[in-house]
């Protein structure tokens, strides 16, 4: 093996971007995998009607529209996404820009391409009159898109490959059109992106929406990392070229590659040394680059990583089994970290094939595992990896769907809500009977008793933690409703019957799911119909008998800046009846409207939370709004 600079590129970047729209190039390649005529002329078919309805139409850069569906319908092709799929990729915009209808693409297609292209077509039931909110329309767009996934996960293929595709084209946009969907790329596409394990469209978003967010940071990485990837060269070319000599001698048949990590990655890893100016900041990244083993079964893969420790000492805590136990997306590999030759540390991830493309494409590769389970059975290993992305996608769904039904109504904390909720870093732990419960990092016992159900949530007093103390043993102890839970704790929900929901329970609820549930219980619910943020505090006011505040807070835009805003008022046990959230030039502006939980608590807590609201990373002025004032709803 001789690796060279391109080969060591992020695999994205490696590829030529075709800008062809003829069907020519997208056949070549579904004729790779789909082998069936009444498929392959139903695709040729969609192709002539999208042909003829979008002709005469032209993209902002000049190039006919046409090429945009071909290239989505492409990259779900190189998914290996079905029949289906792929003609709903050709025709995901004629319902929204088009005089075709649904009805007639499900009479023509069948009922599966129509509900996928319902399901990526932007909301539009208020997109007439004068009282038209752009901004409302594109979060009913956002909740539509979510609740289609829960029944449709092919919906979830497409609409990455279509953001994709659009960020790839986005030099032709204005820089504000820029900004806003690179920000918006950030905030929805890449976090469903990397909770879908779908890591070939994550490295490029990532760093498209680096490039357009953040183009100085963008240049300087590049160049950097141009001139480090060659002085590293020569040891994994020897590293290489041994590792494949070994385990040949062992008579197992390998294929070895290099993955060089992506921009966004390594600013992410060196950001705190970025900010403070070191100059040294690429030498510390040991995995830059690192070294991919292919092998044909599971057992292969522990028989190459026993030879790979017999050769070199692996560094402490640098082993990972994720085929035992594999990460929340389906992915599946061994990961080791050795000292190689001259005492550098090389990463080193071992995958089967199956392994390698789940790797790649996550739940996308669930269809194209489906038919290499059909055709080979066990006998290449296709069932454990189909198995696994099956289960996998099917976990996905059920979580989405109990998300829909534990969703806030209003539109601002909706969004809120799915950010913080579905995206977050998540824990994982066990119930008693063994099972494994994913929950967004910072959840307690209450919110996983709500994830059981309403019934235990509501009558939840506490639970029984087993988990490691500091010298690693296992202890088990009784732990309030508001503990936060650790990785790996083994969780015993303990109920009582007269147990009930109090306004307190809302200051250590974490996930949007639990607080929404006690609200329920407590009868605050937020209105279904969500229309200006007055009307939301008029409503709340007469339920608990408090007055509601408006807060304008100015700050500099960041990742995570509304979950920050939005822990801090949970904490100061406040009713949130909405936080809303506008940006321009990397400046945000968010508007938040509170309650105090009840009358009693007065307005004694404005002061400092005014003060602590300041302290939060980021924030410039906040201001209370003045009652003759008028309030602009944003979100």
């Amino acid at each position: 093996m001789l690796l060279t600079p391109e080969m060591l590129r992020p695999r994205y970047m490696q590829a030529l971007k075709s800008s062809s729209s003829d069907i020519a190039t997208l056949m070549e390649e579904v004729h790779q995998y789909i082998h069936t005529q009444r498929h392959l002329d139903r695709i040729q078919d969609a192709y002539t009607l999208a042909y003829q309805a979008h002709q005469g139409a032209l993209r902002k850069s000049g190039e006919p529209y046409i090429l945009h569906p071909v290239q989505v319908a492409l990259l779900l092709a190189e998914m290996r996404i079905d029949a289906d799929g792929i003609i709903a990729a050709l025709l995901h915009d004629v319902v929204e820009d088009t005089n075709l209808t649904l009805d007639e693409l499900q009479t023509r297609f069948g009922p599966a391409v129509a509900t996928i292209v319902d399901g990526v077509t932007k909301f539009a039931v208020l997109s007439q009159g004068p009282s038209f909110d752009k901004k409302r329309a594109h979060a009913e767009t956002v909740r539509k898109l979510f609740a289609a996934m829960a029944q449709e996960p092919r919906v979830i293929a497409l609409k990455v490959a279509d953001r994709l595709h659009n960020m790839r084209t986005l030099d032709a946009m204005s820089v504000a059109h820029q900004q806003k969907t690179a920000r918006e790329t950030r905030e929805i596409y890449i976090p469903l992106a990397r909770r879908l394990g779908m890591s070939l469209a994550l490295a490029e978003l990532e760093d498209l929406a680096l490039l357009y967010l953040e183009p100085e940071v963008y240049a300087t990485l590049a160049q950097e990392v141009a001139a480090e990837v060659p002085r590293r060269l020569l040891s994994l070319n020897e590293i290489g070229q041994f590792l494949e000599s070994s385990l040949s001698q062992t008579g197992i048949a390998v294929t070895i590659q290099a993955q060089q990590k992506h921009l966004a990655s390594i600013r992410r890893k060196v950001a705190h040394l970025l900010q403070h100016g070191s100059e040294h900041w690429l030498h510390q990244i040991h995995d830059l680059i690192s070294l991919d083993i292919i092998v044909e079964t599971d057992d292969q893969c522990y028989l190459a990583l026993g030879q790979l420790h017999a050769c070199w000492r692996p560094k402490d805590g640098g082993i990972k089994d994720f085929i035992a136990t594999p990460k929340l997306n389906g992915y599946q590999a061994l990961h080791t970290t050795v000292f190689g030759p001259h005492n550098s540390l090389v990463e080193i991830h071992i995958y089967t094939r199956d392994m390698l493309r789940l790797a790649h494409y996550g739940l996308a590769s669930y269809w194209y595992l489906r038919e290499r389970y059909h055709k080979v059975g066990l006998q290449q290993g296709a069932y454990a990896s189909w198995w696994i992305s099956y289960r996998e996608m099917t976990n996905w769904m059920e979580q989405l769907r109990q998300w829909q039904r534990a969703l806030p109504q209003s539109t601002g904390e909706f969004l809120a809500a799915f950010q913080d909720d579905l995206f977050q870093k998540q824990v994982f732990v066990f119930t008693p009977a063994g099972n494994v419960i994913d929950l967004p990092r910072g959840a307690t016992p209450l919110d996983l008793a709500y994830r059981l159900g309403s019934d235990i949530g509501d009558h939840c007093a506490g639970a029984r933690i087993t988990t490691r103390n500091q010298e690693g043993l296992l202890v088990t102890r009784l732990a309030p409703l508001d503990y936060e839970l650790k990785e790996g704790d083994i969780v015993d929900i303990l109920s009582q019957p007269d147990v009930t929901p109090n306004h307190e329970w809302l200051s250590f609820a974490h996930t949007a799911a639990a607080r929404n549930k006690i609200r329920h219980a407590l009868k605050l619910e937020t209105p279904i119909d969500d229309q200006k943020c007055s009307k939301e505090a008029k409503s709340e006011q007469a339920i608990t008998g408090a007055k509601s505040i408006t807060l304008c807070i100015h700050a500099n835009d960041r990742a995570g800046l509304l979950r920050d805003v939005a822990d801090l008022l949970t904490r100061t046990r406040l009713n949130i009846l909405s936080l809303n959230s506008e940006t321009t030039h990397g400046q945000a502006l968010l508007t938040v409207v509170v309650q105090p939980s009840t009358p009693k608590q007065g307005l004694s807590f404005l002061t400092p939370l005014l003060h602590d609201l300041c302290t939060i990373k980021g924030v410039i002025q906040v201001q209370q709004q003045g009652e003759k004032e008028e309030h602009h709803e944003t979100l």
